[in-house]
């Protein structure tokens, strides 16, 4: 049995709303498990049902947004702002990986990434228009 495409789409928004706030619960365990140590291994249990549970919602939260057919216009970010945000991603995910065991290594990381960011957006806004997926003649002509 379907559901109506109204009831989807207000199932979609509150399944939308608790990931989010599954995941902010998700980050809160992990902090408290990083600068607690003591604390780790009873947060392991907690932690790994926060996940799951994110995971099952997101799963279910594309289901359902497939289903109600929604049509958005598809934005495509810039080479510049892709490129940067990639970069920032992982450096700060590197960073914060580092940070319990060398705080200065999470610095050097930390300043590695903000330097290689400006240097992909300078690229990638003087060479934006190069920068994409490739494009084939396939006419057969030559």
């Amino acid at each position: 049995m379907l559901l109506p495409i109204r009831a989807r789409k207000l199932l979609l928004g509150l399944t939308q709303m608790l990931t989010a706030m599954v995941f902010g619960a998700l980050v809160t365990v992990r902090y408290l498990s990083w600068s607690m140590p003591a604390l780790k291994e009873s947060l392991r249990d907690l932690y790994d049902g926060l996940f799951f549970a994110m995971m099952l919602m997101l799963f279910v939260s594309s289901l359902l947004e497939w289903g109600t057919r929604l049509k958005r216009p598809t934005h495509h970010p810039s080479p510049a702002w892709s490129g940067t945000s990639v970069v920032l991603i992982t450096g700060v995910m590197a960073a914060i990986m580092f940070c319990q065991a060398s705080a200065v290594a999470a610095g050097i990381i930390i300043i590695g990434t903000f330097c290689g960011a400006a240097l992909v957006w300078r690229f990638a806004k003087r060479h934006g228009h190069e920068i994409g997926e490739a494009r084939f003649d396939t006419s057969g002509q030559k």
